[in-house]
C-alpha cells in the first residue's frame, strides 16, 4: 500500500473546517434523500395494501404479477431507506 502522507505526496490534507462543511452538505443531501425514500416507502406500502385487499372478483388476470411488483417496490424502498441510514451513520 503506497504511503500518501510523505512530503512528496500529490494529495493535500483537507482542513478540518473544509471536511466538516463537506460532511454537513453530504448529511443534508442524504437526509433529503431519506425523507424522499421514506415517502416512497409509505406509498409503496399503501399500494401493496390496496393490491392485497382487492376482492377476488375485482382482480384482473395479471393480479399475481401486480402483487409481486408491489412487494418488490416495498422491498426496494426498505433497502434504500436502510442504505441511506447506514450512510448517515458513517458521517462524523
Amino acid at each position: 500500500i503506497p504511503d500518501y502522507s510523505g512530503p512528496d505526496s500529490h494529495y493535500k490534507e483537507v482542513k478540518r473546517s473544509t471536511q466538516r462543511n463537506r460532511d454537513a452538505a453530504r448529511r443534508k443531501v442524504l437526509e433529503s434523500e431519506l425523507q424522499d425514500e421514506e415517502q416512497l416507502l409509505v406509498e409503496a406500502r399503501q399500494n401493496l395494501k390496496e393490491t392485497t385487499d382487492k376482492p377476488p372478483l375485482l382482480r384482473t388476470a395479471d393480479h399475481d404479477e401486480v402483487l409481486r411488483n408491489a412487494q418488490e417496490q416495498v422491498h426496494l424502498h426498505e433497502r434504500n431507506v436502510d442504505a441511506i441510514k447506514q450512510e448517515l451513520s458513517s458521517i462524523k
